[in-house]
Formats: structure tokens, sequence, C-alpha cells
């Protein structure tokens, strides 16, 4: 599917409608170009994919905290988001050339428990059935467990050093082979509906083996 919008609301007002067109979508930088101090810099282009990313299923933290150590959050940004229930609408459609395509709509804000705003087509959706009922409108055709859509997602939305560096290797640090061999045989078109299965019992092989790493350490094989 292909971005068609990415609608920013605060309350009735708007504060940023995004529309996508077909081909190559840029961030320009209007910056003055007699303004000798002004850099160009912090004009939104990763708020931009991190809030495509967090309509896509991305925790609400993406937005507040510092992409670098993960663990500061700027309170500043958190409190207006959440303060004035900052809504974001994003649309994707199957063809951008066909008005009655194909259409999800999504809506997410940035509160919690009950004022928490997660629809999908209008229908509201609990937090832990979100990624699978997204990936069933986007790839309908795509039953099994694995790959998530979260990593079907990773090489196309990369602003985080990790995921840019590593053109290949998309998803976090701790992710295995089997993990990525499923994945990228789903993107070449490869059924493969046994990859979840694959990798659970690679992980019981490992526990095993670590286990008998374990008694040899004690005792000798014979």
């Amino acid at each position: 599917m292909f971005l068609k919008s990415l609608l920013i609301e605060k309350g009735i007002d708007t504060i940023r409608n995004i529309e996508f067109h077909s081909g190559l979508n840029l961030i320009i930088d209007e910056t003055p170009n007699n303004d000798a101090k002004a850099t160009g810099n912090n004009i939104g282009k990763t708020t931009v994919l991190k809030l495509i990313d967090f309509c896509l299923g991305a925790k609400q933290s993406i937005i507040y905290s510092d992409t670098e150590t993960k663990k500061e959050e700027y309170e500043l940004v958190k409190e207006f988001l959440q303060d004035n229930n900052i809504i974001i609408t994003l649309t994707l459609v199957e063809d951008l050339k066909d008005e009655n395509s194909k259409k999800v709509v999504v809506v997410r804000n940035f509160l919690t428990g009950k004022n928490a705003l997660r629809l999908i087509n209008g229908e509201h959706i609990k937090e832990k059935d979100f990624d699978k009922t997204l990936l069933s409108y986007m790839f309908p055709n795509h039953n099994a467990e694995k790959p998530t859509l979260r990593q079907i997602i990773s090489h196309n939305i990369r602003y985080k050093d990790e995921s840019i560096n590593n053109t290949l290797k998309t998803l976090n640090s701790f992710a295995s082979d089997a993990e990525y061999e499923t994945l990228y045989l789903f993107l070449l078109g490869c059924n493969f509906d046994e990859g979840a299965k694959k990798q659970e019992i690679l992980t019981k092989i490992k526990q095993e083996n670590l286990y008998k790493d374990r008694l040899e350490k004690k005792q000798t094989k014979n």
C-alpha cells in the first residue's frame, strides 16, 4: 500500500496535513538563504517518519524520547501531545491514482487507558490486537505468525542509526538469522508458513546446548 496523507490535529484545528503523491516525496528545507546561522536542521524530517511509524504500531514514546539514548524523555513534548490531545491520522491506499481504491485509515493519539485512540477504518482496536489487525488490512493474504507487521515494514521506515546503517539487517540486534530468513522469504514472495515453528525449535535447541555445556563444565562426557 502507499502513503496517502498524514494529518496532525489539535481538537478541531489542523496543525499540519501532509499529502503524498506517486513517486519521490521530499521534505524541503525552506530556510532563507540570507540567514547564515540557520542550518535547516530540526525541520521535522525524522518526526514525520516517527509519526508514520507510530500509526503503524510503534510505541508512542518514540515521539518524545531521545533517539540515541532511548531513556531520556522530552517532557515538554510529551505534555504538549497529551494535554492538547494531539490526534494523528494516517491514510494508506492501494492505488494513489484511483480515488475508489482500497483505503486504510489509522487514527491514534498519545493518551493512555480508556482515553487512548487506536482506530483502524473507524473501528476501535485493543492494543494487543492492533498489529495483527493492521497486518490483515495491509497484507490480507499473509496468514502466518511470522514475519510480523513490524518486521515487514522495518526496511521501509528507517530513521534510527541502527536500521539506517544496516541495509539488510533492519531488525533489532537480538533478531536471529531464522527471523531474517522468514522475513526475506516473505518479501521475495516465497511461501513459508513454518517460520515461527522453526524459530521455536531453534530456541529450544539453543537452550539444550546451553544446558549440555553447563553439565560438561562439572564432569566429563564419560
